[in-house]
C-alpha cells in the first residue's frame, strides 16, 4: 500500500495587542464554532495569500469536546497538473467548468493553550494563511499572528542570562515578509534594523550582541530574539546562555516529527493524518514535559 510522510510542526497562535485578561484561546476558537460562517463544513468566506495570490478555504471543520478542533485549510488550485499515464504518456486531468483543485494542511487546534499542531505541506499552504484566515473570519477586528515553538524555550526566560546573540536578518521583499515585520516591535531594540536596511539598500544584516563583564545581556536581547523565532526574514539566530554549553540554534530547535501515514487510493486518507497528527501530538507532550 503506497504510503506518505507527513511533516508535523507546532505553533502558538495568539492575538496581537491584547491585555492578559482577554481571552486569545476562546477569540481564535471562534472562528471555527461560528457556524455561520461555515456551509456544509465548508468556510463561506475565501482568504488570499499576500504572497502568491490563491485563494484558500476553511474545510472538514470538526469539534473533538470543548478543546479540540480538527480541519484543512486548502488552497484553490487553477492550473491543474498532468497525469503520466503507466506507458509514460502525457494526459490532462478532466476539470468541469467552475471546479478547481486542492492542496490541503490538516491541523488540530488546543483551545486551552492556544497550541496548533499543523501538517507541514509546501505545496498548499505557510501557517501565515490560516492565521490571516482566522482574522478574516474573526470579522477582521484583530491580527492573529504565530509563532513556533521551540525546544530550548529556558533561553527565552527573562531570569535566564544571556551570553551573547548572533542574528542574521534579511530585507522583507513579500507581503507576507512585510506583514510579518509590521508586527514587531523594533523599539525593544534599541535599533529597527530594517529601516536602517531599508536606507542603506542593504539586502541583509548580521549582528552579534556580546557583553564582556560578568552581567549578561539585558532582557530586551531575548524579547529581540523570542520576536524573530518563526519569521521568515529570519536566517540567523543562536543564543548563549549561562548553563548550555553551545550555543543554542532557535531556527534549529524546533518540535517537528515524522509520521506515515497510507494511502486511499491515489489519495492520503484524511482520517490517518488527523491520527498522525494526533501521535506527533503525544511525542511532543512527552518531550517537552521530559
Amino acid at each position: 500500500m503506497p504510503q506518505k510522510n507527513v511533516n508535523v510542526y507546532f505553533y502558538e497562535l495568539s492575538v496581537a495587542d491584547q491585555d492578559e485578561e482577554f481571552d486569545q484561546g476562546q477569540f481564535i476558537a471562534a472562528a471555527f464554532s461560528n457556524q455561520a460562517l461555515y456551509m456544509d463544513g465548508v468556510s463561506v468566506m475565501q482568504g488570499t495569500s499576500p504572497s502568491t495570490g490563491h485563494h484558500f478555504e476553511l474545510r472538514e471543520i470538526q469539534h473533538e469536546g470543548q478543546d479540540i478542533v480538527k480541519g484543512c485549510l486548502a488552497m484553490l488550485r487553477i492550473d491543474a497538473p498532468n497525469v503520466r499515464k503507466a506507458t509514460g504518456k502525457e494526459a490532462l486531468i478532466p476539470l468541469e467548468e467552475g471546479e478547481t483543485l486542492l492542496e490541503k494542511n490538516y491541523f488540530l487546534y488546543f483551545k486551552s493553550k492556544r497550541l496548533l499542531v499543523w501538517q507541514f505541506n509546501l505545496a498548499a499552504n505557510h501557517v501565515s494563511n490560516l492565521t490571516l484566515m482566522i482574522s478574516n473570519l474573526t470579522g477582521g477586528q484583530k491580527i492573529v499572528g504565530y509563532q513556533y515553538l521551540i525546544k530550548d524555550l529556558f533561553a527565552m526566560q527573562p531570569d535566564t542570562e544571556i551570553e551573547y546573540c548572533e542574528l542574521r536578518i534579511s530585507q522583507p521583499r513579500k507581503k507576507s515578509e512585510k506583514h510579518e515585520v509590521a508586527n514587531l516591535d523594533p523599539t525593544e531594540w534599541g535599533i529597527n534594523p530594517f529601516e536602517i536596511m531599508a536606507s542603506s539598500g542593504a539586502r541583509q544584516l548580521a549582528i552579534t550582541l556580546t557583553n564582556r563583564t560578568e552581567d549578561g545581556l539585558l532582557g530586551s536581547v531575548a524579547k529581540m530574539a523570542r520576536d524573530l523565532v518563526g519569521v521568515n526574514v529570519t536566517k540567523t539566530l543562536r543564543v548563549k546562555v549561562d548553563g548550555a554549553k553551545e550555543p543554542i540554534d532557535l531556527l534549529a530547535e524546533r518540535f517537528t516529527y515524522k509520521e506515515v501515514v497510507d494511502f486511499v487510493g491515489h489519495y492520503p486518507d484524511p482520517n490517518k493524518i488527523i491520527l498522525a497528527l494526533k501521535e506527533a501530538k503525544k511525542k511532543f507532550d512527552a518531550e517537552k514535559d521530559a
